[in-house]
């Protein structure tokens, strides 16, 4: 299983950010991030839109208030002991909605097992994608919620990181349109799962300004749980976020480029690459 539920982090982002009172200036060190900034924290105004019961968020400097409130709220996930100048917050979504039309239940085998399924008579639609070879079927709910599924279909193509998974789906419903045809039914599993996704590629991202003790995360957890039966969806996720403290410079720790140049001249004088074993080493005492 593998899921991307980019706003709990995002939330926890935000709320660091308040908690400091600094602006938005963070600072990706690896493509991952870069993506997130650009993709996700470009977007942060999509958090106005949630209810304030639909998503909450909750900083400090407290590991243990932090994780209490995880544990209250039902999930499993904890931040570790946040440093002295470390800055932890934890974000949770909770999201319920209806189907437009109720489903049945009934039970189904499938290769040997059985398993939960649901009957939709109504309330869905069929799309298609160039993209992809399988139906895409658009089901109605309240509140403005939509849910889309298809079969993935090749499994020697199943994403690898939620990143990927969110481009792959996003390539088919943005290209998928509806069709004339329509089937009588749909069948699909009903479905109660809880995963933790990594969200360990955030560490590193830091966010810092001149004069200013920014901080740079060292821990990121998220949990999800997912529930879609007869009735409608529920959806949970929680993401923890822990920093430490982060001065407003660049540590040059691994290999790196070097040039030298001299005015007028208009070749380089050197260019290099240098690894560790051009570092001046400090032998032991």
């Amino acid at each position: 299983m593998l899921f991307f539920v980019p706003h709990p982090p995002l939330s926890s982002l935000i709320a660091i950010e308040k908690y400091l009172e600094m602006g938005q200036d963070w600072r990706p060190m690896s493509d991952i991030q870069r993506k997130f900034v650009r993709g996700v924290y470009a977007e942060r105004t999509d958090l106005g839109f949630f209810r304030e019961r639909e998503l909450k968020t909750f900083a400090g400097q407290s590991a243990s208030r932090l994780n209490e409130i995880l544990k209250t709220e039902g999930f499993d996930i904890r931040l570790q002991e946040l440093g002295p100048d470390g800055i932890g917050a934890v974000s949770i979504m909770k999201i319920v909605f209806e189907w437009i039309s109720k489903a049945t239940k009934f039970p189904m085998r499938v290769d040997g097992k059985s398993y939960s399924f649901l009957k939709f008579k109504e309330g869905f639609s069929v799309l298609h994608s160039p993209d992809h070879g399988f139906p895409v079927i658009k089901l109605e709910a309240m509140g403005g919620y939509e849910v889309f599924v298809t079969v993935q279909g090749d499994r020697r193509t199943i994403p690898n990181d939620g990143f990927t998974l969110h481009d792959a789906i996003e390539k088919i419903v943005s290209s998928a349109g509806k069709v004339p045809d329509e089937f009588d039914f749909l069948k699909m599993p009903s479905i109660k799962v809880k995963a933790d996704i990594d969200i360990s590629w955030i560490t590193g991202l830091k966010i810092a300004q001149r004069g200013k003790k920014g901080v740079i995360i060292e821990q990121a957890r998220e949990q999800v749980k997912l529930e879609v039966n007869e009735h409608g969806v529920k959806a949970e996720a929680a993401a923890a976020v822990g920093t430490r403290s982060s001065e407003y410079g660049l540590t040059i720790d691994e290999s790196f480029f070097i040039r030298i140049k001299k005015a007028g001249v208009k070749k380089t004088i050197l260019d290099g690459f240098i690894d560790r074993d051009g570092w001046v080493e400090i032998p032991p005492r």
